[in-house]
């Protein structure tokens, strides 16, 4: 009996050493992924940026005069 019930403990230390390292795995995956979220966000921002720039940039040309 005493060898069947290390066995299970030795199981039991397996399981939650691997529940933990899912954990911190999942935890990663989703820094990771927000950090790549961030970064779309961010060139969606630049090309929103840019082409406002172009709007206006047209407008001041159509007036004539230039923008400094």
């Amino acid at each position: 009996m005493q060898g069947k019930e290390r066995k299970k403990a030795k199981g039991n230390e397996d399981g939650k050493q691997r529940e933990v390292t899912e954990r911190k795995q999942k935890r990663e995956n989703e820094r990771e992924n927000e950090k790549g979220n961030n970064a779309k966000e961010k060139e969606v921002k630049s090309e929103g940026a840019a082409e406002e720039k172009e709007k206006r940039t047209a407008k001041e040309e159509k007036r004539g005069g230039e923008r400094t």
